[in-house]
């Protein structure tokens, strides 16, 4: 069976980014996580191989653990949660620069900054 995005398309395009709430309930890094996870384990229940996912191998975990020198344990959303003292429209805007910079798609840093402006 093939799927029509991975979780790699999903978060690289604009949908989720320009329309959190749509695909969220809310603006909230935790919620991203776990619509994250959610997808991760419908994939594992149908028999699905997802062939970009850069969240299985805890690359993505390491890399935003290492960024902030924090402990790995703690998970990503909750190491930027944290480092943006909980502000929520702030931690789903540095998610996606973090996204961007590990995937190496990094965008101009007004993007990540209109995407705040956005989510307010």
């Amino acid at each position: 069976m093939e799927i029509e995005a991975s979780i790699f398309e999903i978060l690289s395009s604009e949908k989720i980014r320009s329309r959190p709430t749509m695909y969220l309930g809310k603006i909230s890094i935790l919620n991203l996580n776990i619509f994250i996870q959610g997808y991760r384990h419908a994939l594992f229940v149908h028999k699905i191989e997802e062939f970009e996912n850069f969240f299985e191998n805890s690359k993505f975990n390491t890399y935003v653990a290492k960024y902030y020198n924090r402990d790995e344990q703690a998970g990503w959303a909750n190491i930027i949660w944290a480092e943006c003292y909980g502000q929520e429209n702030e931690a789903l805007a540095m998610f996606f620069y973090h996204f961007d910079e590990f995937t190496g798609n990094k965008k101009d840093e007004d993007y990540y900054d209109n995407l705040i402006k956005l989510y307010r």
